[in-house]
């Protein structure tokens, strides 16, 4: 035994040389890691309502290195479990061995969604971004309504409001993007190229479309020459993190590998 019979890395190697789940097989490493405390699940509201392990923090740690391990699959039920909840309460910052759960859910959902297809209800977001460049399915053409502010022109640093904010809370756009430019911190806006991170599909598993909705804008970053972007959005600011620089290799844009700041 290479490992001299050490579980540990024995499950390590399993893991890295038995990958059968496409992305979700980046974490590899970090579900082997998980020593079964149940701190994660300590703080998980999802556990009043759903007495499914796979919808708790430590569950979906679990079915993630069984299924990259090749020892499981996600049914429909299973992948409606792992759906239960976005893990709002940051499982993450309480496990004591750094597993990043919530990325640990993105990526899980990615898995079920190439098995399974997206969940019904997930569907008309997808619909909604191909149709209309934002999850909300609103028109495209008032999605800067909002934008009353002395943006500045030639900035590299670009204030993205995201779908939400730009359509439904256009006072929360407007306040984050003055506190940045009354601090003193000159951001520009894309104006009617603007368009959505991908958020709400990066995190329903939905990254084919997420992807082919994000592509068109990041090109269009990178022909303004961008160099930052800035978010109000939580979501969307993971996703930028996470997901774009991914989006910007596949599709060849956004200069060196499609990264960002």
């Amino acid at each position: 035994n290479a490992n001299g019979g050490d579980p540990y890395q024995s499950a390590i190697a399993r893991a890295l040389g038995r990958v059968h789940a496409g992305g979700l097989g980046e974490l590899a490493t970090e579900v082997t890691t998980c020593i079964f405390c149940g701190m994660c699940n300590a703080v998980a509201p999802e556990s009043q309502d759903n007495p499914w392990e796979s919808a708790m923090p430590r569950g979906r740690v679990q079915l993630a290195k069984a299924v990259i391990e090749g020892r499981a699959t996600i049914t429909p039920r299973t992948q409606r479990n792992v759906a239960w909840t976005a893990l709002e309460h940051a499982p993450d910052a309480i496990c004591p061995t750094a597993i990043p759960i919530q990325r640990v859910t993105d990526l899980l959902l990615a898995a079920a969604v190439a098995t399974n297809g997206a969940l019904p209800e997930h569907l008309a977001l997808a619909e909604n971004v191909a149709k209309t460049g934002n999850v909300l399915g609103k028109p495209a053409d008032k999605r800067a309504a909002w934008v009353n502010v002395g943006f500045d022109a030639v900035s590299t640093t670009i204030f993205v409001a995201d779908d939400i904010a730009s359509y439904d809370a256009p006072e929360i756009a407007q306040s984050a993007a003055l506190a940045l430019l009354n601090a003193g911190y000159p951001v520009g806006h894309m104006g009617k190229a603007d368009a959505t991170s991908g958020a709400a599909l990066f995190e329903t598993g939905q990254r084919a479309a997420a992807s082919a909705g994000v592509a068109p804008f990041l090109e269009a970053l990178a022909k303004k020459g961008a160099k930052f972007v800035v978010t109000p959005d939580a979501n969307g600011a993971r996703v930028m993190t996470l997901d774009w620089p991914g989006v910007g290799r596949e599709s060849g844009v956004g200069g060196k590998g499609g990264e960002m700041g």
